[in-house]
């Protein structure tokens, strides 16, 4: 047993300080502002989960990061991306990337992300499946995290990230509550039906986000009489 351990405690070290060290970072660049569904939405969860939010920048696993400050967040990624820029490949590894053949998934991948779950750890999906450069769009959901949410009888949070107009602006992170697809009645048959009301449910994050988004300018509507 404490063989085992050492080895889970090695695999994660690097992650581990890195974390650490690079969060207060994130913190201080981009000053995250994180913005809830409810009052369920604050409360922590035990035990693994899978997050789900929309993939508008190169950067969005930097803010991600930042969205659960004290848990091992484990990104999915396109294996063919990573393979096309060596130097992303190297900079997504630090962020606990796990890498997917999109074109050939197999059954051990999914058991892959499975044991991810079940080891008590965050497992952050893309469900669009590409970055979306279409900003305030939301495209249609693969199946993916419907599934593997259905099979380990986890829940799933759903995000909607929201960058500034410049690179160093503000960013807003916005969370629904934990979502229970069993405790919904949707099964593996209606796993397309629970991407689409997981897809309507970050639409409406989305609305929650900009809302705050917009009310920041008008609590600072005076400043404008200054500028010339």
């Amino acid at each position: 047993m404490k063989k085992r351990n050492k080895k889970k405690i090695g695999k994660h070290l690097f992650y581990d300080i890195h974390k650490v060290l690079c969060v207060p970072l994130i913190w201080l660049l981009w000053r995250p502002k994180r913005i809830f569904e409810n009052k369920n939405a604050k409360k922590r969860i035990k035990g693994g989960y899978i997050q789900i939010g929309n993939h508008n920048t190169y950067i969005d696993c930097v803010y991600l990061q930042a969205s659960e400050p004290c848990r091992r967040l484990y990104l999915m990624a396109a294996k063919e991306v990573l393979e096309r820029n060596k130097f992303l490949a190297l900079f997504l590894k630090l962020f606990l990337t796990v890498p997917i053949d999109r074109d050939n998934f197999q059954l051990s991948d999914f058991k892959k992300f499975l044991s991810i779950i079940k080891e008590g750890h965050v497992l952050n999906i893309f469900p669009e499946g590409h970055i979306n450069f279409n900003k305030g769009t939301i495209d249609d959901f693969k199946d993916g995290a419907t599934l593997l949410s259905l099979t380990s009888s986890c829940p799933i949070k759903v995000l909607y990230v929201l960058p500034g107009k410049h690179l160093f602006s503000r960013v807003r992170i916005g969370y629904s509550e934990p979502i229970y697809l069993k405790d919904l009645g949707f099964t593996k048959k209606t796993a397309s039906d629970a991407s689409c009301f997981l897809r309507q449910k970050m639409f409406e994050i989305k609305e929650l986000v900009e809302k705050d988004y917009n009310r920041r300018f008008k609590k600072h509507e005076w400043f404008h009489y200054f500028k010339w």
